[in-house]
């Protein structure tokens, strides 16, 4: 059976390819009207498509979906959690009015969330939509270092109470975000892998129309344009 994709394909491949016959035998036309002296005075006919309108009627042979894969707990301790320090930073760093010497004091602080021990339960734990063990996690090492930073930054950041909800705020939702698009990239690789194969031929369509299925495609002329960034030497 034929794969959806392929056929749908081949369709907007033919259509180029008409395009590109109508073309040639306009450009063979050219030269027959220059050679006669009243088609001369007159324009070259040219086959154009503004709008193409199919209907394809078919049904699912099968249908090989590839599940979506949940984001490795590995992926956090690699990509997300050595980021972090500098997002913490340009958060927190808006928020509050520092110095130079005060702003290098807390981005040293804030680094610490990124060689901050994750275990693996509960980096697991976070993957299945549980974030909260896996923030304090990364909090913790800050938080220990929060009596040895020089009164008045301490003073500008607030009771510790309040800079640990600031920090924990910023962390679990920059968390959460992460694993989200991490989903959402995870279902869009299943939906590429997956492939719907169908039936088309029209002995092959079950005659009661309620049991097939219909895409109905409308093309404008735009949509066959082919754009090259980087045109041969002479040409257009």
């Amino acid at each position: 059976m034929a794969e959806l994709g392929a056929l749908l394909g081949g369709i907007l491949a033919e259509l180029a390819r008409a395009r590109q016959i109508a073309d040639q035998l306009t450009r063979e036309l050219v030269a027959e009207y220059e050679k006669d002296p009243v088609l001369a005075s007159m324009s070259v006919p040219r086959v154009t498509m503004s709008e193409v309108n199919l209907t394809l009627r078919f049904t699912v042979d099968e249908v090989e979906a590839v599940p979506p894969a949940e984001p490795a707990p590995t992926m956090v301790r690699e990509e997300w959690q050595p980021r972090l320090g500098e997002k913490l930073l340009a958060v927190l760093g808006r928020e509050v009015d520092l110095d130079p010497d005060e702003r290098k004091t807390l981005a040293a602080l804030v680094a610490k969330t990124s060689g901050a021990n994750i275990p693996p339960a509960v980096l697991k734990q976070a993957v299945q939509g549980k974030v909260g063990p896996a923030v304090d996690a990364v909090v913790k090492p800050v938080l220990a270092s929060w009596n040895r930073l020089p009164v008045g930054l301490r003073k500008k950041l607030g009771n510790k109470g309040a800079f640990t909800r600031a920090v924990s705020r910023v962390v679990e939702q920059d968390l959460t975000q992460y694993l989200k698009r991490q989903r959402s990239k995870a279902f869009v690789e299943a939906a590429l892998a997956s492939r719907v194969k169908v039936a088309v031929q029209r002995n092959e369509l079950p005659p009661e129309p309620s049991q097939q299925q219909e895409i109905q495609l409308t093309l404008s002329e735009s949509d066959l344009e082919i754009v090259l960034e980087n045109p041969p030497a002479g040409g257009d």
